[in-house]
C-alpha cells in the first residue's frame, strides 16, 4: 500500500479519536452542569410517623411508617433501629422505600403491651437523627378499613365549588396506598391527594364546576397500617352549588385548614 495513503489513514483515525474524546468530555461536563441546576439540596427531615409518638394500644401487627419532606433515596435498614425497651437489638423485618415514605414491616408480631423505641441515625442525607416511642396493646388487626363518613355527604347538594373533599375511615390508613389509582372524581379534575391518620383529603387545583353532579369513588386498593385491604370500593354522589364558600364554618383542625376556604 502507498505509504502516503497509510499516513493519511492514520492521521484521520487519530483525529477522529481525539474528536470523539472531546465530545465525550464535553458531554460529561454538560451533564454535570445540568445536574447542578436541577439538584435538590433541601435537607431531608422527618415530617410524619405512624404509629404516632407516645401512642398506646397499637396493634401487634402494625407496620411502621416514616414520612419525609421529599422523596427518599439511600436510607438503609442499618440506619433504622426498632426495639422493645427491654432489649438493645433491633427487631427483624423488611424495609421498603415508597416515594416520601419508608415502611418497615416486622418479620413477626410485636410483643404485647410493650413500649418500642424507633430511632433513625443522621446518615445518607438525613439532616439530624430522630427518635420516638409507641406502645402496643394485646390485639391483632385483621379487619379491613372502611369508610365512616365523607364531606360532602351522600346526596349532598349545594356543595361549595371551592371545597375540599374529605373521606374519614374507621382506622389509620397506609399513606403509600393512597394515590390516583384508587381515588377518582368524575371528570378527573387535577388535584392533590393527602392522608392524615384516618382521613383522606382531595384538594382540587381549581374550583369544581358549578351546579354539577359528581360521583366520587374510593377503590379497594387502600390498606390500613397493618396491611389489611378494603374489601369493596365505596362511592357516592353529590352536587355543587353555584358559588364558592366565603367563610370557614367548619374548621378541620387535623389539617390546619378550613374545610371551605
Amino acid at each position: 500500500m502507498n505509504p502516503h495513503l497509510i499516513s493519511l489513514i492514520c492521521l484521520l483515525l487519530t483525529s477522529c479519536q481525539i474528536w470523539k474524546t472531546d465530545i465525550d468530555r464535553d458531554k460529561t461536563f454538560l451533564l454535570k452542569i445540568i445536574s447542578m441546576f436541577f439538584r435538590d439540596d433541601t435537607a431531608l427531615i422527618v415530617t410524619s410517623i405512624i404509629p404516632k409518638n407516645s401512642s398506646t394500644s397499637n396493634y401487634r401487627n402494625t407496620n411502621v411508617f416514616i414520612g419525609f419532606n421529599k422523596n427518599v433515596a439511600g436510607i438503609t435498614k442499618q440506619q433504622i433501629n426498632i426495639r422493645p425497651n427491654n432489649l438493645s437489638t433491633s427487631i427483624e423485618g423488611e424495609l421498603v422505600t415508597n416515594g416520601k415514605f419508608i415502611v418497615f414491616t416486622p418479620a413477626t408480631l410485636l410483643l404485647p403491651n410493650t413500649t418500642y423505641t424507633v430511632s433513625i441515625s443522621a446518615e445518607n442525607g438525613l439532616s439530624s437523627s430522630y427518635e420516638y416511642q409507641f406502645s402496643t396493646g394485646s390485639e391483632v388487626d385483621n379487619t379491613p378499613p372502611s369508610v365512616l363518613s365523607t364531606s360532602p355527604e351522600i346526596g349532598e347538594t349545594n356543595f361549595p365549588i371551592n371545597a375540599k373533599i374529605i373521606v374519614n375511615f374507621n382506622e389509620s390508613i397506609d399513606p403509600t396506598t393512597v394515590s390516583e389509582s384508587n381515588f377518582s372524581l368524575q371528570g378527573n379534575p387535577p388535584g392533590v391527594l393527602s392522608i392524615q391518620d384516618q382521613s383522606l383529603l382531595f384538594s382540587p387545583n381549581s374550583n369544581l364546576l358549578p351546579v354539577t353532579a359528581y360521583i366520587c369513588v374510593i377503590k379497594s386498593g387502600i390498606k390500613d397500617i397493618a396491611g389489611n385491604q378494603m374489601v369493596r370500593p365505596y362511592s357516592w354522589v353529590f352536587s355543587t352549588s353555584e358559588t364558592e364558600a366565603s367563610t370557614c364554618f367548619f374548621d378541620l383542625g387535623i389539617f390546619g385548614i378550613c374545610l371551605y376556604e
